[in-house]
């Protein structure tokens, strides 16, 4: 199941004009250090005695905030956990996903606006 991946310009551009939301899938330690503007923050791994491990409710943590219908835009700190959690939506029935290619250190050297 592919999932179609757009440049942080892009994606700042989806939001403004097309309504997408964009989820920082970084742990909160990471999102609370600087996350791109308007995003929520549910992390897909969490780090648990010194390793990073997959969250497990992760999914149902999104469920609560995101519909299926939602169009969802997914960012971590380079790209690697927001494609894998791209995937596990699709495959959970969202089916307006893309993954921010670059994720917050392509975001910020762009730069596009920031929060902290």
């Amino acid at each position: 199941m592919s999932v179609e991946v757009v440049d942080p310009k892009e994606a700042q551009k989806r939001c403004q004009e097309q309504g997408w939301k964009l989820l920082d899938v970084r742990t909160v330690e990471e999102y609370n250090q600087g996350h791109p503007s308007g995003s929520q923050n549910i992390p897909y791994m969490i780090k648990e005695g010194g390793e990073m491990k997959p969250n497990s409710s992760f999914l149902s943590q999104v469920q609560k905030v995101f519909q299926p219908s939602d169009k969802i835009l997914l960012s971590c700190q380079s790209g690697r956990r927001s494609s894998m959690a791209a995937k596990a939506l699709k495959e959970a029935g969202y089916s307006h996903v893309a993954d921010v290619d670059g994720g917050f250190s392509k975001w910020s050297s762009e730069r596009l606006p920031i929060e902290k």
